[in-house]
């Protein structure tokens, strides 16, 4: 009888285990779906974002290759056009790797299929696209800013060569005048 006693308590601490055990994961899973629920809402959000950025930094980009403007008009626009996309791109590669978060998390909680393991294999691929995507920009941006600064270069030392042979002609004017008014 005392052993059926013991034995029967072991199976009541177990079964007691066994349902802690299944309400913790049932409350993770939970968190879980309100995290992914949410992620899909800033996905959604990400995406007009997006195109409406992207329509903005275009415009600006236009600014930048507009050569009737400024050098301090051109470099604004670029200035803004890449605070734009360096918002738009942190939030890209935030809501990545939130996707590859939660969905590690969901296969930590329990049998996972092969489907399942895809799944993990896309987000993280995407993530890696996006920090690609990221870099690629960040690239074009360079390039731009480099043209931007090669063009003002360039401009200046015309102007400061234009400027010198004025200055010579005007010293040979000169010197012609003075030599002329002596004899």
């Amino acid at each position: 009888m005392i052993r059926t006693q013991e034995e029967t308590q072991g199976l009541r601490d177990k079964f007691s285990e066994l349902v802690k055990e299944m309400i913790a994961e049932g409350e993770a899973a939970l968190k879980l779906e309100g995290r992914l629920q949410k992620l899909r809402d800033a996905e959604r959000e990400l995406q007009i974002q997006q195109a409406n950025r992207r329509t903005e930094i275009n415009l600006l980009r236009q600014v930048v290759k507009d050569e009737t403007k400024t050098f301090e008009e051109r470099q604004e626009a670029l200035n803004k056009a890449r605070e734009i996309q360096k918002v738009l791109s942190d939030e890209e590669l935030r809501v990545a790797k939130e996707r590859v978060d939660i969905i590690t998390k969901q296969l930590a909680l329990g049998e996972n299929l092969e489907e399942d393991e895809q799944k993990l294999a896309d987000a993280k691929t995407a993530l890696a696209e996006v920090e690609v995507e990221r870099s690629k920009r960040n690239i074009k941006f360079i390039t731009e800013q480099n043209l931007l600064n090669n063009q003002q270069i360039t401009i200046i030392t015309k102007l400061e060569a234009t400027r010198r042979k004025g200055l010579q002609a005007a010293t040979k004017l000169e010197n012609c005048l003075l030599y002329t008014s002596d004899a």
